[in-house]
């Protein structure tokens, strides 16, 4: 009679929890509606789709933020997603609310007409969801990896204001208080970067057949080839897969209205192959290892 009444009382604490925890996603929901129905006051809603703007990180997330606010099709109303939290971002590119919850009750509860940052790793459900959801467009933005780790190492340590939050500011400031050379940095960034960042977790979005998959190189090249009068191939695919018609639209001017526009840009136009001109023999010996060939094989490039 005690086991069964104990048994009982563990079935009507966990269903107690269960039913918790339910309520408090419900309500975090609602702020997240609630924080973007705001962000959106006043403001027609011109598209039926929501689009992701997915990236690996330092892979030209605001890039292609950009190129789709400029696109103006799209309401931004300044949200990043990650695989478990919301953030909601200020004007200027700084966060200022964070929303943890599950990424594909987020973009549920999201409306149509509006377009959104991200970094998330492959998520079978997210991709269950994207299949049976075709008015969800996700773009999925990759980078050479040794440029990734240039570029995030120059985001550390020359920018005044590099964090979206305050746990990425204080590691800034900790760059600046450690590092007195570039060339240290920049090791401690490529092995740190390869042992917390999860790049293998971004490699299945490009098998998957409801999203476009897009090298930042090549999207880079075309916007830098439309002051020539013509959009690139790349640029091309991404418009079609937005059901966009390129034809209205001024390549030269269309570019120079999003180059350097995003919130974390540097403002360089040499991105391409940085690190042949940043790295050293030692940085080249740190990432000469197996696992450092398997992800840049699994992304389709070459160490040269």
């Amino acid at each position: 009679m005690r086991n069964a009444f104990a048994a009982l009382k563990d079935k009507v604490f966990y269903k107690l929890l269960f039913l918790l925890e339910g309520w408090r996603s419900r309500k975090k929901l609602r702020l997240i509606q609630r924080d973007t129905s705001l962000r959106l006051r006043d403001k027609e809603v011109s598209r039926s789709t929501l689009v992701i703007g997915n990236a690996i990180p330092k892979s030209g997330t605001y890039l292609l933020n950009a190129i789709i606010r400029e696109l103006g099709c799209w309401h931004i109303p300044g949200l990043h997603l990650m695989s478990h939290v919301l953030v909601a971002m200020e004007e200027d590119g700084r966060s200022s609310r964070v929303y943890p919850s599950l990424v594909s009750d987020v973009i549920n509860s999201l409306p149509r007409g509006i377009a959104v940052a991200a970094h998330l790793k492959h998520d079978s459900r997210l991709a269950d969801l994207l299949a049976s959801s075709p008015e969800v467009k996700h773009v999925f933005l990759y980078r050479d990896f040794r440029d990734i780790f240039c570029s995030f190492n120059n985001w550390m340590t020359k920018f005044d204001e590099a964090g979206h939050a305050e746990p990425v500011a204080r590691k800034q400031r900790f760059y600046r208080d450690f590092f007195e050379c570039e060339d240290d940095s920049l090791a401690y960034t490529s092995c740190s970067m390869m042992e917390g960042e999860g790049f293998e977790g971004y490699t299945p979005w490009l098998k998957d057949p409801s999203t476009l998959c897009l090298r930042f190189e090549d999207v880079y090249n075309d916007l830098l080839a439309c002051s020539n009068g013509g959009f690139g191939q790349h640029l091309l695919s991404l418009f079609d897969f937005l059901a966009i018609d390129s034809y209205p639209l001024d390549p030269a001017g269309f570019a120079q209205r999003v180059l350097g526009k995003g919130w974390t840009s540097s403002g360089r136009r040499d991105k391409i192959g940085q690190f042949r001109r940043k790295f050293k023999p030692h940085h080249y010996q740190l990432i000469d290892n197996i696992r450092f060939r398997s992800l840049m094989q699994s992304y389709g490039m070459s160490i040269d």
